[in-house]
């Protein structure tokens, strides 16, 4: 669901990774650049207009090389004029992109030896106001200067330039007014860094210099007048009743009803984004979709709605902004604070908060994307922001548990992972493209403990029928774990491959690390002993640091040996300059898992 206007906001970044495909070179520098936005009233019946020019120039401060200066047009962002070479155009799709209609128009220039330029400019119309919801300030290069001017006619008095995540220095504003009531805003650029291509990274609205337009809509309600009509569209499904006695049958309990029809509109349609047009805003028909198998979030949502209404539950749709923009809707009603759409059921004192588009979770859980957001539900002639709670009553988890036997050479016993929530949504994510012969091999590997441990592949059991649960379960080989010197038997009951504890390389890095979620993620260890003249056990070990809090337990109990290591992450952003302390945590956690049990037989 509105996907769109946060794209806008981030074409100069995603033409980075597609245009180039490579980290830019030092070499090259945006020696200078200029961009003007004019603001362009309404005539007749026309929608308010914005025309965006610009022009940038390259400098090879070094020795040859090859820009790409580039811009993005579409159904509702006109192109008009492009020169500084051949130009070229190609469709904007991501991968992850079912359909888009943006395209992008670019040059190849070649920069021929140190101290030479080369320039591009491109005029542009946004032919709907409204989709102009700001610009980010970065080039894809180190920017040694740029002017950004804003033109405002006295017609638009609400309008606003807000100024995010602008570092101490380098930027300036000057703003004056014309008798008139005219606005003018110069904005002057100088030594910004190239956009940082750091993986984890907070998402671009949250994080890189930008210039947000507020006051389009000048408040909520506003905003709503101008969603509401892509509302209106047939929710007429043929064979519906055919259809809910299906879904229904041997229901006893709304909370079952809700349960069944969340599940069928998950196992039963495709999720995949469409934007092109009206069509980024306004739901397909849930007829359409049932037939089709795939929709988008907006098509999900509504025949999600419309199904549970047939089953007699109240059900409305609503936008949304996900985690990525870190802005709440009261706070800048405009089209870049959703970019998602759900179903909202009343439950109570508040509401179940459905997203089709996840697999595998439960009506009950709050999907982590969403938490703490607020939520424009659409109700019969009106609307209500709905604030989203900060935590979902349900936890997300991974834990993966071994129970082994001590052998002579090895460990044997069962290996079992449990994923819940989130984290089941994670790991449904991670296979869903697997090609089935590939499937039950990488399920394996997902229960090794370490790299010479094995897991026969004809005997995992992989088990998702469950909404919010996912459990792979298979026998389990380990000869690592076990070592025997001098009568005594050394237990290394440790794991590698824990979710969101890799080393964050800081070589070069510019931005914060981004924690994907809060969850807990614990891995258990037990081994029964034969009989033993005695156990020696390493020492606990605990830490908390503000984004996640570590632990390590050794414990014995009769003849069993146990080790258990949790990490239970609080979704938080790791500051640049905090990143090395995580990696320490990161790593003293493991050296403490590392710690040995010595068994004396």
């Amino acid at each position: 669901m509105l996907q769109r206007t946060l794209c806008l906001l981030i074409l100069s970044l995603s033409a980075t990774v597609m245009i180039r495909g490579a980290a830019p070179e030092e070499n090259v520098v945006v020696s200078s650049a200029t961009e003007e936005y004019v603001f362009v009233p309404p005539v007749g019946g026309s929608s308010p207009q914005v025309r965006h020019s610009s022009k940038i120039e390259y400098l090879a401060t070094r020795h040859s090389a090859t820009v790409t200066p580039h811009v993005f047009h579409s159904n509702i962002i006109r192109l008009d004029k492009a020169s500084g070479g051949k130009a070229q155009y190609r469709n904007a799709n991501s991968p992850t992109v079912f359909h888009d209609d943006s395209k992008v128009c670019f040059f190849d220039l070649r920069l021929d030896a140190k101290d030479k330029k080369a320039k591009a400019q491109f005029k542009r119309t946004f032919t709907d106001g409204a989709h102009f919801t700001g610009c980010f300030l970065m080039e894809d290069y180190p920017l040694r200067s740029k002017t950004l001017v804003f033109e405002i006619p006295a017609s638009f008095p609400t309008l606003e330039l807000i100024d995010r995540n602008f570092p101490p220095e380098g930027i300036s504003r000057e703003e004056s007014k014309s008798p008139d009531g005219s606005r003018r805003i110069v904005y002057t650029v100088s030594n910004l860094p190239e956009l940082p291509s750091d993986h984890s990274s907070p998402s671009a609205l949250a994080s890189l210099p930008q210039i947000l337009v507020k006051g389009y809509f000048p408040d909520t309600d506003s905003l709503y007048r101008y969603h509401r009509p892509m509302l209106e569209v047939d929710t007429v499904i043929p064979g519906v009743a055919t259809i809910m006695s299906g879904i229904l049958e041997g229901a006893r309990s709304r909370d079952e009803i809700i349960g069944r029809v969340y599940r069928y509109v998950q196992q039963n349609v495709r999720y995949v984004a469409f934007e092109e047009g009206e069509a980024a805003y306004r739901p397909d028909t849930p007829a359409e979709v049932i037939r089709k198998r795939y929709g988008d979030c907006k098509g999900m949502s509504l025949l999600l709605a419309t199904l549970l209404r047939r089953a007699g539950i109240d059900a409305r749709v609503a936008a949304v902004g996900t985690s990525k923009i870190p802005f709440r809707i009261a706070d800048c009603p405009s089209l870049s604070a959703t970019n998602h759409m759900i179903c909202l059921v009343p439950e109570g004192d508040g509401y179940l908060f459905l997203d089709p588009t996840n697999e595998q979770i439960s009506h009950r859980h709050i999907p982590a994307a969403i938490l703490g957001k607020d939520a424009m539900l659409f109700i019969p002639g009106s609307y209500l922001l709905v604030d989203i709670p900060t935590a979902s009553p349900r936890p997300s988890e991974d834990i993966l548990t071994y129970r082994y036997g001590l052998a002579s050479d090895a460990l044997y016993g069962v290996a079992s992972r449990r994923c819940s929530e989130d984290m089941a949504e994670s790991f449904v994510a991670r296979f869903s493209d697997v090609p089935s012969h590939m499937l039950s091999d990488l399920l394996a590997r997902s229960l090794v403990p370490s790299g010479k441990a094995s897991v026969p592949t004809d005997s995992v059991v992989y088990d998702r029928s469950t909404q919010g649960l996912v459990t792979v379960t298979a026998p389990i080989r380990n000869s690592a774990a076990v070592i025997e010197a001098d009568g005594i038997i050394y237990l290394d009951l440790n794991t590698s491959g824990e979710p969101f504890t890799s080393r964050v390389d800081t070589t070069d890095r510019h931005s914060d690390y981004r924690l994907p979620l809060s969850a807990r993620i614990e891995r258990h260890a037990e081994v029964t002993l034969p009989k033993v003249s005695g156990v020696t056990l390493p020492d606990d070990y605990e830490a908390s640091l503000p984004y996640a809090t570590f632990s390590c337990r050794f414990s014995r109990s009769g003849s069993t040996v146990s080790m258990t290591k949790t990490m239970n992450l609080k979704s938080s952003t790791v500051p640049l300059a905090d990143i090395p302390a995580w990696n320490r945590a990161i790593s003293d956690w493991n050296a403490a898992c590392n710690r040995q049990i010595e068994v004396k037989l």
